[in-house]
């Protein structure tokens, strides 16, 4: 994984985040999953972060992997959320919807504009902390 590969650059915003990437392959009980990376989140957020490079994977294989997944966590008892990062060209909406249905889903497209840190900021919303520095100021309470 070189410093200007998609997947790197979504590691690096990751951990700049506060999630720590850990090594593969991902061991869940006695199975091994394999996937381009995968970081797990810090105390504000337990979540289990795995990324696949839509560029070297099939969209069968994508759903395989990320099915056994689910149920390897199921198995074991996980209280980890499962985020699938997708890194490179989207997959068909049949593959999005088999994988949304065992984990939540995120797009990252592999274009120059597409991995600055404000695109990916954007689409990895979801795994980031708010940011209520900004807006304290404007916040009023609704029933007040």
């Amino acid at each position: 994984m070189s410093p200007q590969d998609p997947v790197h650059q979504v590691v690096r915003f990751l951990s700049a985040a506060g999630y720590r990437e850990r090594s593969e392959p991902l061991s869940i009980g006695p199975i091994e999953h394999h996937f381009a990376a995968a970081l797990i989140g810090d105390a504000r957020s337990i979540d289990l972060v795995v990324l696949v490079d839509t560029l070297t994977e099939t969209e069968h294989s994508i759903r395989t992997k990320v099915r056994n997944l689910g149920r390897a966590l199921d198995h074991v008892s996980s209280h980890r959320p499962l985020t699938v990062v997708l890194v490179g060209p989207i997959p068909t909406s049949g593959t999005i919807r088999a994988v949304s249905e065992v984990a939540r889903v995120l797009a990252v497209g592999t274009g120059a504009d597409e991995m600055t840190d404000d695109s990916l900021a954007d689409v990895l919303a979801a795994l980031l902390p708010l940011d209520w520095a900004n807006s304290a100021e404007n916040l009023q309470d609704p029933l007040a």
